[in-house]
């Protein structure tokens, strides 16, 4: 015999799904289809497939030349340090002119003269 309560407790909850309509006849049918047209798609495809999933792969080759450009790099920038304190900023004044001429004579003596 259960007594009245003044203190209502919640009932324990479930998941519960009630599907609203299910063929299995549709369903076997759509499977088959789209069965049927994945493999006429794959057939379609013939030897593409291997060109296709091997153009993807990262193809990384590193030049012999990074290496040493950033050791020049790295020497440019310490001997440039060194120089500032050395000399100080006389040094840097003539470092900074001196490296647009070196490159625009560098740029314009490696284009080919008709």
């Amino acid at each position: 015999m259960k007594f009245p309560q003044f203190i209502r407790v919640p009932k324990y909850k479930r998941f519960h799904i009630t599907p609203r309509y299910y063929d299995p006849v549709k369903e076997d049918i759509e499977m088959r289809t789209q069965k049927i047209k994945n493999e006429l798609y794959n057939s379609k495809l013939g030897n593409y497939r291997s060109h296709i999933s091997g153009s993807f792969e990262r193809k990384v080759t590193r030049d012999s030349n990074t290496g040493f450009l950033r050791l020049i790099i790295f020497l440019v920038i310490i001997g440039s340090l060194g120089g500032y304190i050395y000399f100080g900023k006389d040094f840097l004044y003539i470092f900074f002119l001196l490296i647009p001429v070196y490159v625009y004579f560098r740029l314009k003596g490696g284009t080919k003269r008709r």
